[in-house]
């Protein structure tokens, strides 16, 4: 794998759909190398590959929520937890935003999902680390 994307290990991404950008915190920068930092947006070209590979996870959210259009999804690795943010598909004004919070038990085909996408965003998130001045590991 390359920008050592192999070694990187993640605590977390949010995906964020309207602003096509991908939050991702990692864990590791290499295979032990604790990753302190503000986390990594990966944007542009790069984010519009990773979409591509959380388009499972959109299919799974339009299955489950019918009428309703993914604005950001979440996953921390730590708690094993999905947090997600909806909007109705009409998209008209006054319509709330509603939050969904989804647990490993409820769903853990969704996690399969979510397990599966991280290797690409890790990827991703290496290349953009590697832009940054002064960080080595990676």
């Amino acid at each position: 794998m390359n920008a050592g994307a192999d070694r990187m290990v993640l605590r977390s991404w949010k995906a964020l759909f309207d602003e096509r950008r991908v939050r991702v915190v990692p864990r590791t920068v290499g295979p032990v190398v604790p990753f302190v930092g503000p986390g990594v947006d990966v944007l542009g070209d790069e984010a519009a590959g990773l979409f591509f590979h959380l388009r499972p996870i959109v299919e799974w959210f339009e299955g489950h929520e019918a009428g309703q259009v993914l604005r950001s999804v979440s996953f921390d690795l730590d708690k094993r937890r999905f947090l997600a943010t909806l909007r109705p598909v009409d998209g008209r004004a006054g319509k709330a935003v509603v939050p969904c919070r989804i647990d490993e038990g409820s769903a853990p085909e969704l996690f399969d999902l979510g397990h599966l996408v991280g290797p690409a965003i890790a990827r991703a998130a290496s290349i953009v680390l590697l832009r940054r001045p002064n960080v080595t590991g990676v």
